[in-house]
Formats: structure tokens, C-alpha cells, sequence
């Protein structure tokens, strides 16, 4: 059985002890001494009027300032103009709901101007009948340094991974000069449309890599069939029609490329379900294999083309898009082309 405490001298005895044990100060409650010597944070207790009135080593060296010079400063000073409101909007808020506030990411600066990334968190601080404030300041300058940094070298990577995309459709055109910058062509008008049909631009970036290996599949294919002047015979269409699938087996093996596979391996459907790989219809297909297909026949109608050595009319290529949907081509993605391309 869990005892009952009925001696009040008994409580009295047991409270002393705790406070010992704990080590609380009655007068003053700021933390003790020696943790604060060794706190990492920068910790400062500042008055009604946001003066500082107790400092920690960590601060010193932060704001590279002797607790001395500190003593009575207004917190305010150092902390960047174009943050000055987040940081009084913050004390504001602490002080209508006498609770912890932050952290709020604030950019400050060092007695001696050093600029200064920081982590402010504010809490109150009831001393007697002061109301004060107590804050912690966790400079993340460096962490911040080796983010920019971080960053710099995944735009680095990414541009990189760009460029090698562009060189392997750099290579597969190598193999028929007649379709010579239709990749990069297809690739740069499938983002605009693509953006206009509402996707974000974080999304377009696997439009445009899936733009950019559309034809991939075709490396599998030989040149005795995808350089042949004439009409291709059923096996080679049968042949050809595989360049879907050997694209998304190539790209499915590449975590980086699986979200542009959809244009690789669907660009071929067709809206009333004639199209292959698979046949899917509607949409079934996806979206950006469907603004996409609008692209690609677009671009080898304007285009000189072994079959076809003189390419078609502006006027003529989008009265045929136009005409294709709702059989080839999704009949809204067709409406926001031709209204792009200011047609009809």
C-alpha cells in the first residue's frame, strides 16, 4: 500500500529535502550558477523594458561583448533591422500569453558587426513584482554556412544530372540528324505547357527529364528500322512499338528517374484507347504523357522528317491538333495548346 503523508512536519521535512536535493534557490531562479558557465546557448534575462540584466559566458562570446558592457543594453540593438518587428511581435505575444515563444530564426550581429544567424526562444520570467524575460539564443551561423553550402552543391549535382541527360538525347539524335534539336524543343515547350495546364514548378522538373528521355527506348531499336525512309512492315511496327517499354525498363532501375517515366512510357497512348503500349484510354493515361503527345506530334509535323521531307504549316499543324481531340489528344490539354499558340 502506497503510504499517506498526514504529518504536516512530515511535508515541511520532505519539501526542505527536495530543495536541497534540487538545489533551488528561493530568491532568485535563474538556473545555477555553474550551468550557466557551462550552457552552450547564449542566455539572458532582460527587464520590462527588454534591457539585459543577467548574461551567460555564451553570450559574451556570441555578441563578442563583456557581460559589463552588456549589463543594461537593450537586446534589441543587436538584432537586424529587417527582424526587429518579428522579434517585438514575438516579446508581444509572450507577454498576452505568459508561455514559451519560438524558436524564431533571427539574423543579429556582434558588437563588432559580425553578422549572426540565430535561433531566439523567449519565455517569462516572474521576479517578484517584475515581470522579466528570460531568452536563449542558439547561433546556428555555421549550420546555416554548411547548409548555403549544402545547397550550392545539390544545385551543382542537379545541373550535372541535367547535362547528362541532355547528352544522352544529344546522342540518340546523333542516330538521325533529320530529328536534330527536337528533344531539347519538345522539352522546353512541354514546361511551358505544362505550367499552363497548372503544374507547380517543382513538378516540372521530372516533365522536362521525362521530355528529355522520351525516345530513350529507341537506343534498343536498330537503325535498319528507325532510319528506313518508307513505311515500316507490321514486324518492324511491332518492333517499334516496343520503345516504350525497353525506356521504362531502363528508367525504372534509376530511383532519381522513376517520376519521369510516365512520359517515356506513355507518350504513344492515345485519349480513345488506340494507342499502345498498353492501350490505356482517357485518363488512364497520365497527364503528362497527355500534354506531352501534343508536343511531340506537333513538333515532328513542323519538322522535316525522312518520311516527309517537308514539314507542314503552322496554320495546318494545329488544325489537325485540333481535329485530333478527343481521339488522339486529351481535349483540354488541346484547348490550352491552341489558346497558348492564340489559334481559333
Amino acid at each position: 500500500m502506497i503510504p499517506r503523508f498526514r504529518s504536516n512536519t512530515f511535508r515541511s521535512t520532505a519539501l526542505t529535502h527536495w530543495r536541497q536535493k534540487t538545489g533551488q534557490r528561493a530568491a532568485a531562479r535563474l538556473p545555477a550558477p555553474n550551468l550557466l558557465e557551462i550552457l552552450l546557448d547564449g542566455y539572458c534575462v532582460l527587464d520590462e523594458n527588454g534591457c539585459i540584466q543577467h548574461t551567460n559566458p555564451a553570450l559574451e562570446n556570441l555578441l563578442a561583448c563583456p557581460a559589463q558592457q552588456l549589463t543594461g543594453s537593450p537586446l534589441i540593438q543587436f538584432i537586424e533591422p529587417v527582424c526587429q518587428t518579428d522579434y517585438v511581435s514575438l516579446l508581444e505575444l509572450m507577454k498576452y500569453s505568459r508561455s514559451r515563444m519560438g524558436p524564431l530564426e533571427i539574423e543579429m550581429k556582434s558588437a563588432a558587426g559580425e553578422p549572426l544567424s540565430v535561433f531566439l526562444t523567449l519565455a517569462p520570467y516572474p521576479n517578484g513584482s517584475r515581470e522579466m524575460i528570460q531568452v536563449l539564443l542558439r547561433d546556428v551561423s555555421q549550420w546555416r554556412q554548411v547548409q548555403n553550402e549544402l545547397v550550392a552543391v545539390n544545385l551543382m549535382l542537379e545541373q550535372s544530372f541535367t547535362d547528362t541527360l541532355e547528352g544522352w538525347a544529344k546522342a540518340l539524335e546523333l542516330r538521325d540528324y533529320e530529328t536534330h534539336g527536337h528533344t531539347q524543343r519538345v522539352a522546353e515547350t512541354t514546361v511551358q505547357l505544362a505550367l499552363e495546364v497548372g503544374f507547380c514548378l517543382e513538378e516540372v522538373l521530372n516533365v522536362r527529364h521525362g521530355a528529355l528521355l522520351h525516345d530513350i527506348g529507341k537506343m534498343a531499336i536498330s537503325d535498319t528500322i528507325l532510319l528506313k525512309p518508307g513505311p515500316l512492315d507490321e514486324t518492324e511496327w511491332e518492333i517499334m512499338r516496343r520503345h516504350p517499354a525497353y525506356a521504362e525498363q531502363l528508367l525504372r532501375q534509376i530511383d532519381y528517374l522513376r517520376p519521369a517515366i510516365p512520359i517515356p512510357y506513355c507518350h504513344h497512348e492515345k485519349w480513345d484507347g488506340s494507342g499502345y503500349p498498353r492501350g490505356l484510354k482517357g485518363e488512364q493515361i497520365p497527364l503528362e504523357a497527355r500534354i506531352f503527345a501534343v508536343i511531340d506530334v506537333y513538333d515532328a509535323l513542323r519538322s522535316s522528317r525522312p518520311y516527309r521531307p517537308e514539314p507542314w504549316s503552322e496554320e495546318r499543324t494545329l488544325e489537325y491538333i485540333h481535329k485530333q481531340a478527343g481521339t488522339h489528344f486529351d481535349p483540354d490539354v488541346v484547348r490550352v495548346f491552341l489558346k497558348m499558340k492564340n489559334f481559333g
